[in-house]
């Protein structure tokens, strides 16, 4: 999110406190739009209320 918002990357590397900017990059590359909108509702289904916890309360009955 740091990044999206523009920050620099040896800022993000200070702040997580990684030692080597190769490790901060590959969780820079994994920050896409979509793959936070695919996290989302997965987080979504998981938790009470969500896609698969209706699905369980329809199993148990």
């Amino acid at each position: 999110m740091l990044a999206e918002m523009g920050e620099h990357q040896l800022t993000i590397r200070d702040y997580l406190r990684h030692s080597n900017l190769h490790v901060t990059n590959q969780y820079l590359q994994a920050t896409s739009q979509s793959k936070r909108i695919a996290q989302e509702k997965l987080v979504e289904a998981i938790l009470p209320g969500g896609i698969l916890s209706a699905s369980k309360t329809t199993t148990v009955q």
